[in-house]
């Protein structure tokens, strides 16, 4: 017989922001054309998707006026991440992340494998939900629990909760730290299933990945032109 009392603890969360756009049914179509026309210019890039469309992450640059707007909305998000996730006495300035976008565009049986985003200086990633394709037709982002199993520890044994998958819906995005796993289930829909994606750097959030010096010499540089500007 059983002569204590337990309780497990869920210690040092993740801190993921979820958040809806109060004006995404007024954006949502176009941001959509802007994805289509751009699918037109180029013929995009190969990278964790298999399958489908992804744009150059040079997609901020277009002078697309729905999606200059998601970027200034978008930068907004990031800040608020910021504040909740480091230690810090204020809210980074909006203004002053910088950010690459691309868009993707997936069919019938395309996927994302797992992968993160971490790069010197880029702190930050953010995904949109444009268009999802309806409900129950897979594409879900699956977050990889890296925290219960690091990467320096070999098991067979499955953990509980190595995975936790977020569904996705029209006008809904997450901000998560560049470093955070995950991957995009094949997705089962009719329509192209859309969605907008960036890495995000900022001059007060220095992150620096072991070993990557000149990336961190030139993004240096790089912020210190901006604040001059």
């Amino acid at each position: 017989m059983e002569d204590t009392s337990s309780s497990f603890l869920a210690l040092f969360p993740t801190r993921i922001l979820m958040f809806t756009l109060t004006d995404a049914a007024r954006l949502k179509p176009l941001l959509v054309e802007a994805v289509e026309l751009e699918r037109q210019r180029c013929t995009g890039v190969q990278k964790t998707n298999q399958g489908g469309w992804h744009s150059t992450t040079d997609f901020h640059h277009r002078q697309y006026p729905a999606v200059q707007e998601f970027v200034q909305l978008a930068r907004q998000q990031l800040s608020l991440w910021a504040e909740g996730f480091f230690d810090l006495s204020k809210r980074p300035d909006p203004d002053l992340w910088q950010v690459e976008l691309w868009a993707n565009r997936n069919e019938h049986g395309h996927f994302n494998r797992a992968h993160d985003h971490f790069r010197t200086g880029i702190c930050a990633s953010l995904f949109y939900y444009v268009r999802c394709g309806g409900n129950g037709v897979g594409g879900k982002t699956v977050i990889i629990n890296q925290q219960s199993k690091p990467a320096n520890i070999e098991s067979s044994i499955p953990l509980r909760e190595a995975t936790f998958s977020l569904t996705p819906s029209d006008g809904t995005g997450y901000v998560i730290p560049s470093w955070q796993g995950h991957e995009v289930t094949t997705y089962l829909g009719t329509i192209p299933r859309i969605t907008l994606a960036l890495n995000a750097s900022h001059p007060d959030l220095s992150v620096k990945k072991h070993g990557d010096k000149a990336r961190l010499s030139r993004l240096t540089s790089l912020f210190k032109k901006h604040r001059k500007n």
